[in-house]
């Protein structure tokens, strides 16, 4: 490692960079804090049971944040392949929503890069019961960008285990070399269906507002 910095000064750039954008912007807590029977809430979501393993440069569980973000929750640390190697984080968790009939599906968003040359770094999730549904996002030098995707689940779920994958590749030594970079991965779920009752009461309060409008004319 010491040496590839050495032979990369760029490193030394990207990773300062790569810190100051994991700093969260908000109140967040070490991934490790959370391992083996810790959790995070977000509205009606409880997050839990999580794991985690990295193998090159990924970071290790102690160098990652979990945020709390509205409907979901926010990875954020200095995910890297340095060129010439191959690294990859392993992160899952338990979702589960205590109020409604269900999530019906699942958003992720974040910032693959390559920098400096070629290579590749990509975000696949894969969540349980559920056919299984899976969705990525990536950037691939040469190749493509995407930095958001979405996924429609089966059917409503109140429970249900998502796995993200985290894989970079660095370009090759013999072609200048790049560096697979990430800094933070957003993971929402959407469609939480209200329970019958919460819909009747939203119904009511429309037509409260109707009245109260006509009222004012």
């Amino acid at each position: 490692m010491i040496n590839k910095l050495r032979k990369w000064p760029v490193v030394l750039e990207v990773l300062t960079v790569l810190a100051v954008a994991a700093v969260p912007a908000h109140a967040g807590v070490p991934l490790s804090s959370l391992i083996p029977a810790g959790s995070v809430t977000s509205g009606n979501l409880t997050f839990s049971n999580f794991f985690y393993s990295s193998t090159g440069d990924m970071p290790a569980a102690t160098g990652v944040n979990v945020n709390v973000i509205p409907g979901g929750i926010e990875f954020q640390g200095a995910f890297l392949s340095l060129p010439g190697d191959s690294s990859d984080a392993f992160i899952s968790y338990t979702v589960t929503v205590n109020s409604g009939t269900g999530a019906t599906g699942a958003s992720m968003s974040g910032n693959p890069a390559i920098i400096g040359g070629t290579g590749s770094m990509s975000v696949t999730d894969t969540f349980t019961p559920s056919d299984p549904a899976t969705m990525s996002i990536f950037s691939d030098v040469p190749g493509s960008t995407v930095n958001s995707n979405s996924v429609t689940f089966a059917g409503p779920l109140l429970t249900f285990d998502a796995q993200k994958d985290i894989e970079g590749v660095g370009g090759p030594l013999t072609n200048g070399g790049g560096i697979a970079s990430l800094s933070f991965v957003d993971q929402t779920y959407g469609g939480t269906v209200p329970e019958p009752t919460s819909i009747l009461l939203m119904g009511f309060g429309a037509v409260g507002l109707v009245g109260y409008a006509w009222r004012k004319r």
